[in-house]
């Protein structure tokens, strides 16, 4: 077994280019669900671990959670977070559901611990492609895990985030600004690390010129030769 971790910068094409590598070797592709397992392991709606990992790079944002969850258990109510609401995230708003549904009602240390173990547990499943962010940094020490890194100049990621959302440039260049900032200070958080360090990687790719396919195809060719010593055709199942 194997785990392929596709991270980099914000909009670069991760999620494209993971779901690709994940059929050229029949591999088991996860993004949302490592957000949905967080939520479960923490008791917690998918909304609200979102808005907590989108609220590191804000110190005034994560206060205004705090404030947003006592003024909750005081029967009040408070405004939504914009970020949370756009459509961009899957979001679970469960009527009557008993579990915790703000961010500020989540510890930092309980949250980091459940991204940690969620990624050990997919190892532990079989061979897996994972887009959820910091893979790279939750399975460093995994001899199992190639970590792969993919980067674009800003304005392929804008016009790729448009697409991929069906939104206006200025509302993708908004996106992939917020995003390059939260990613920043979750990987400071989590690991003191900063996701634009190439360094983290094991393959860093800038795709702007190869191309989707191209880079799934390089990357694949790399995990196999690497994890084990064999070259990737077109269509290859890994062994498990």
């Amino acid at each position: 077994m194997m785990a392929i971790t596709v991270g980099g910068q914000a909009g670069a094409g991760g999620i494209e280019i993971g779901r690709l590598v994940a059929d050229h070797i029949d591999a088991t592709y996860v993004q949302k669900q490592a957000i949905r397992r967080v939520a479960r392991d923490l008791d917690a709606t998918v909304d609200a671990v979102v808005r907590k990992e989108l609220a590191y790079y804000s110190r005034w944002k994560r206060f205004g959670h705090q404030v947003e969850a006592w003024l909750a258990q005081m029967g009040r109510t408070w405004a939504g977070d914009t970020w949370s609401t756009a459509g961009i995230y899957t979001t679970e708003l469960m009527t009557g559901s008993e579990r915790r549904d703000l961010p500020g009602l989540i510890s930092d240390a309980e949250y980091k611990s459940s991204v940690f173990s969620v990624a050990e547990r997919y190892l532990t499943e079989g061979n897996v492609i994972l887009t959820h962010r910091a893979g790279c940094l939750t399975l460093k020490d995994r001899p199992e895990a190639i970590h792969v890194g993919v980067f674009a100049p800003k304005d392929n990621r804008i016009a790729r985030v448009a697409y991929r959302y069906r939104i206006g440039n200025q509302e993708a260049e908004e996106w992939v600004d917020t995003m390059d900032q939260a990613r920043s200070a979750w990987f400071q958080h989590l690991a003191d690390q900063d996701p634009q360090d190439r360094s983290i990687y094991d393959l860093a790719l800038d795709v702007a010129d190869l191309g989707d396919e191209n880079a799934a195809r390089i990357v694949s060719q790399t995990a196999m030769e690497q994890r084990f010593g064999v070259a990737s055709d077109e269509h290859q199942t890994l062994p498990h």
